[in-house]
């Protein structure tokens, strides 16, 4: 069948839904290359033009799509909405930004409710996934009839029959299936090409990797056309195999019969990766280059044991090469320079011995040997457990564990001291993004008493206002990913509804985010938990934190099913009862924050005096600290620091504190606020990061930069609900009045 025809079939079995006959269909195309071309046919007789998975969910068919993503169709189409297009007006509301009238298939996904499918696209586009992952049924040949699972009748067993135990069969591991392969073909397992297990298992999850290597598979093994495992990982994209075999004591200088090396046929964030380990452990010992070893070994996490050359690991082939030739076979003029090389790789040995039990205790992890590592933790008592990978945001074992959704490991990793609070880790290797390691445990596949273990050695509140990316603390995160409803209520719950006012960079709350996610289940228990569950003193700052009044409407019914309060009535009540009158309506409320922040623009110190009576936080998250900042009125912030010291550790959406914002002003300018700011508390000031890991200094040297100066014309410009306007206060000196992401062009235009 050729690849027109196969697309007709396909577009067929799509409208039918029937994922089967879709299986049956594509079983035979199994290479990228395939696909696409299928893909393109597809389009071209499709009229509008439009792709497979984008025609799936058109036709609502969630299962037929989620398949098309599994088999890697192509996720980078973009389309417009009907009538859609960018005009002038358009293109002025969104500015750089991607037009909200054009839409791929994750935004598709997502406005047909399709949230599975949305979760794997986004899992995927993120690293999180590898297309393939998910299709786990046996294959249905087409011409099967589509027939229901025959009734199965059930043995009339007695109720109280004790006698009859089944024991619970445990699921096979990915973990067990690699030294299952081990054990069947054996490490000096070889293909008709030359290639080993390693070679064969590209296409495999990295655990695979690991447990070949660590079991004795060479690891540099070249096929019949020079090509290593780590050639077949670059050229098919494998980052994680790719990181896998690095951490292996891979070679990276080895050519195939192209005269390529790994590196010259790597691109983009793999090539990247790879320049980081040139030209790799092995080669340092080789060259007797110390100082280049010394660089690689602990930040490659290399395995010690694996077999890199002869046969040999790599603590034997280096040991051998500080043992081999002695001095008095050598001729006298090349004595001083040999006793050279020889102490070199002697040193080089002891740095490998010293290394041992860590490299021992990195593999068992990655391995998902928890039996292993708990007897290196046993013979080598106090060993670091906190060792980076690549550099000082790269992953920990502790990480990995979770990232793996490996309990046990993670308890015994825990007990032995692994840090978890004030650590950020990479989302993935492809990128510098950080998070939270906290967060890497809120995912809907993971185990919840993983999450449930990193909170019981948080004893700082301030992990659960930490932030990620895209500015999600915990609960927020916890949402995004999709996590179960009685997870995110015991989240709500661990710091007693506080985490209900954060917003993520986009001013979206819980409820709020809940609700554009079609969480419907999560809402309802939001708004169970405020109207039953959330203590008194805590719902009276709602409207303090510009909580949509809305939102507070809900009714409290009570158990007799007679009708109850509403929040704002409750409001109503705590104010009284608290003497606090400003606090009764929330329009009020924010009338009067609204105020302050504008004085605190202006620089009206009696006003600001006057009003400043909470708190305030609007839906950017901004204070009026961080106004006075944003608009250089230090006599304004430093009555705000000396009445309400709190305002210095409340951070805008994006996590950005107060000493930030200093930072980010010119350095004549923000001088003095810096030294305000830090008067007191200064160490746990200067160590709070943004969303993206950034401490307050770091902005000093981001002056000028395009971001910073959006920072702060959001600042000077946003209102508190967000819209766009005029500046609240003065232009301070040398501000940027435009928008620093608009061209010559458009200012000119404007002006």
């Amino acid at each position: 069948m050729n690849y027109t025809e196969c697309a007709r079939e396909l577009k067929a079995s799509i409208r039918a839904g029937r994922v089967s006959e879709l299986r049956g269909l594509l079983e035979p195309y199994r290479s990228s290359k395939e696909v696409k071309e299928i893909d393109e046919k597809f389009m071209r007789m499709s009229d509008p033009p439009i792709d497979p998975i984008n025609f799936a969910i058109e036709c609502g068919k969630e299962k037929a799509a989620i398949y098309l993503v599994e088999k890697a169709f192509p996720l980078n189409h973009v389309f417009w909405e009907e009538r859609g297009l960018c005009d002038e007006w358009s293109s002025k509301e969104h500015g750089p930004d991607k037009c909200p009238r054009q839409y791929d298939c994750g935004k598709n996904a997502e406005r047909h409710g399709m949230e599975l499918l949305k979760l794997k696209i986004d899992a995927i586009r993120q690293g999180k996934a590898r297309p393939g992952e998910g299709i786990s049924e046996p294959l249905i040949e087409k011409f099967l009839p589509h027939t229901p699972p025959p009734k199965q009748n059930k043995p009339p067993y007695e109720t109280d029959d004790h006698s009859r135990f089944v024991p619970e069969k445990k699921e096979p591991t990915l973990a067990m299936e690699a030294s299952e392969l081990v054990q069947k073909f054996g490490i000096k397992y070889s293909t008709k090409s030359g290639g080993t297990l390693l070679h064969q298992t590209v296409d495999k999850p990295r655990v695979f990797t690991y447990i070949l290597a660590n079991n004795g598979v060479p690891i540099n093994v070249q096929d019949k056309n020079g090509d290593t495992a780590l050639h077949l990982a670059v050229r098919e994209g494998k980052m994680e195999i790719v990181e896998a075999l690095v951490q292996c004591s891979a070679d990276l200088t080895l050519r195939n019969k192209l005269g390529q090396t790994p590196v010259d046929e790597a691109e983009g964030p793999i090539k990247t990766f790879l320049r980081t380990f040139e030209p790799s452990v092995i080669v340092a010992v080789r060259d007797n280059h110390f100082n280049m070893l010394y660089r690689l070994y602990k930040r490659s996490w290399c395995n010690v044991h694996t077999r890199v050359k002869e046969g040999k690991s790599l603590l034997e082939w280096t040991r051998d090469k500080a043992e081999s030739l002695p001095l008095t076979d050598v001729k006298p003029s090349l004595k001083n320079e040999y006793k050279k090389e020889k102490d070199t790789a002697k040193k080089a040995f002891q740095l490998l011995s010293d290394y041992r039990p860590t490299s021992e205790l990195i593999h068992a992890v990655l391995c998902e040997d928890a039996e292993l590592a708990r007897t290196v933790l046993w013979e080598n008592p106090g060993l670091c457990v906190n060792n980076r990978y690549r550099d000082r945001i790269g992953k920990t074992i502790l990480s990995h564990a979770v990232e793996v959704n490996n309990y046990e490991l993670v308890k015994l990793l825990v007990d032995n001291g692994a840090n978890v609070a004030q650590m950020r880790v990479r989302e993935n290797e492809k990128t510098n993004v950080t998070i939270p390691l906290y967060q890497k445990a809120l995912r809907r596949d993971l185990d919840v008493n993983i999450v449930k273990l990193l909170q019981t050695v948080l004893h700082d509140d301030r992990e659960h206002s930490e932030k990620d990316q895209n500015g999600n603390t915990p609960l927020l995160r916890a949402i995004e990913e999709g996590v179960d409803t009685q997870t995110i209520h015991w989240l709500i719950k661990v710091r007693g509804g506080y985490s209900l006012m954060d917003r993520n960079k986009d001013g979206f709350t819980a409820r709020e985010l809940a609700q554009k996610r079609g969480r419907d289940s999560t809402v309802k228990m939001i708004d169970r938990y405020i109207a039953k569950e959330l203590p008194a003193i805590v719902l009276r700052l709602f409207p303090v934190a510009f909580y949509p009044q809305e939102l507070l409407n809900i009714v409290d019914e009570e158990k007799d099913t007679q009708a109850g309060e509403s929040l704002d009535q409750k409001l109503v009540k705590i104010a009284e009862k608290h003497n606090v009158k400003t606090w009764i309506d929330c329009n009020q409320t924010q009338n009067h924050a609204i105020s302050l922040f504008e004085a605190s623009a202006r620089g009206d110190v009696e006003k600001v005096n006057k009003l400043n009576d909470a708190s305030y936080q609007d839906k950017n998250g901004y204070t009026a600290l961080i106004r006075a900042i944003a608009f250089n009125q230090y006599e304004v912030a430093n009555q705000l620091c000396i009445l309400r010291p709190p305002l210095k550790k409340i951070a805008d959406n994006c996590n950005r504190y107060p000493l930030h914002y200093a930072y980010a002003l010119p350095e004549a300018q923000g001088r003095q606020f810096i030294r305000l700011i830090l008067d007191s508390d200064a160490n746990e000031i200067e160590n709070r990061v943004d969303k993206d890991g950034r401490v307050a200094a770091m902005y000093k040297d981001l002056r000028g930069n395009v971001e910073t100066l959006q920072m702060l014309y959001d600042a000077r410009t946003l209102d508190a609900f967000g819209k766009r306007g005029a500046p609240l206060g003065p232009w301070p000196k040398d501000a940027h009045t435009l928008p620093p992401t608009m061209t010559e062009e458009e200012a000119d235009r404007l002006a």
